[in-house]
């Protein structure tokens, strides 16, 4: 899921009872529902852009995502807030009433706060790969679009109305909700009945916050707006079954059928990846398996109607993906593809990608690696 999201899980975590465990538990809660991206910087090393875009398919979501990454992290983060609390409370440790903190009361918020990234992460069509480094197997979750502003307004209703409000916190929830806004109008992929719905429900939150609604009463707001989560999500559960039910019912259409993925912002469309060997196609079905056309928008951005072609019938394609250097993408593809260029030395470039992300010849993608192939490799695949 995208940072936002992230962010906001652990704002709304932090109006809770774990919030409350220690001085800096709520910054803890929002540390924590980060951190594990910090597998980012692995985008900062290697010798060049194709090394530094291998890095990143290979560690992204790797070892900072697995249940082992986590504990040392968990031990980190509480280590790192316990020391902050003691230079800023000395040696009572943050107490409260002047008894020092269990040891419990920092590792509790970071472990929770940690372990709500993957279970996020887990929900989209990326997968995560919880067992590392004994096992490089990816789960998918295929419910939940990689932005959802449906739970960016759930999450932030929740940590925005429970508990008491400081004039900082108005700043800031503010600049908040106007990007966020802004995002939803200004980004094309945004559907029109999401740019309607959500400028009067941020007024609404907004009126809420401040007639200081959820004061007194924040762990109901925090019920309230855990059902409402959990709800989105069954809806979301639901709906994709539905769908994809109503594809399987095509013997055609079942039998490639690869992957799904929810469109942008909209429980009623999901959108499918077929794959029959040869060509990636998607298609945006409604509940009742009726093809959208009109506005059609799949989880990449195309829609092409004659799909990707896979380059399974071409044999430097599959040489490429057999080369040392398109380890990467073959621990990370799920909808394989490639295309091959020949070069005035007898050789060939060839381009690999995944079509969840890649769905054009575009070389740059961040989800397309280069692989280099001699003459000598060109002449040996070509006979």
């Amino acid at each position: 899921m995208d940072n936002l999201t992230h962010t906001l899980c652990g704002a709304a975590l932090a109006k809770t009872r774990l919030g409350r465990l220690s001085p800096l538990a709520p910054l803890s809660l929002l540390l924590g529902a980060n951190l594990p991206d910090a597998d980012a910087v692995v985008m900062l090393f290697g010798a060049d852009e194709m090394a530094r875009r291998a890095a990143y398919l290979v560690h992204h979501r790797g070892i900072t995502h697995a249940m082992l990454g986590l504990a040392v992290q968990a031990l980190l983060l509480a280590a790192a807030i316990r020391w902050c609390e003691r230079g800023g409370r000395g040696a009572t440790n943050g107490a409260l009433h002047g008894a020092p903190l269990p040891w419990s009361a920092h590792l509790l918020p970071a472990a929770v706060g940690l372990l709500t990234h993957p279970l996020l992460d887990f929900l989209n069509n990326y997968g995560v790969r919880p067992w590392l480094p004994f096992s490089t197997l990816r789960h998918f979750g295929d419910l939940v679009f990689i932005v959802d502003p449906w739970l960016w307004l759930l999450l932030g209703a929740t940590a925005a109305l429970a508990g008491p409000r400081w004039r900082a916190g108005h700043v800031v929830w503010g600049l908040l909700g106007a990007a966020a806004l802004a995002v939803l109008l200004l980004h094309d992929r945004s559907p029109g009945f999401v740019k309607l719905a959500f400028p009067p429900l941020l007024l609404l939150l907004a009126v809420l916050r401040a007639g200081r609604f959820g004061v007194e009463r924040p762990g109901r707001v925090v019920a309230v707006g855990a059902a409402g989560v959990a709800g989105y999500l069954a809806l979301l559960l639901a709906c994709g079954a539905r769908a994809e039910a109503q594809v399987r019912a095509d013997p055609v259409r079942a039998a490639t059928l690869r992957m799904r993925s929810p469109a942008v912002a909209d429980p009623t469309r999901w959108s499918f990846a077929f794959d029959d060997g040869t060509r990636v196609r998607w298609r945006t079905f409604d509940l009742v398996g009726r093809e959208v056309v009109r506005g059609a928008v799949d989880a990449s951005g195309a829609h092409a109607a004659d799909g990707l072609a896979t380059g399974a019938d071409d044999p430097l394609v599959r040489l490429a993906w057999q080369q040392p250097a398109a380890v990467a993408m073959r621990s990370f593809a799920r909808l394989p593809w490639g295309w091959s260029e020949r070069r005035n030395d007898g050789g060939a470039t060839v381009h690999l990608g995944d079509a969840r992300y890649a769905t054009r010849r575009d070389p740059d993608s961040w989800c397309v690696v280069r692989v280099e192939l001699s003459a000598e490799q060109v002449a040996v695949a070509s006979r």
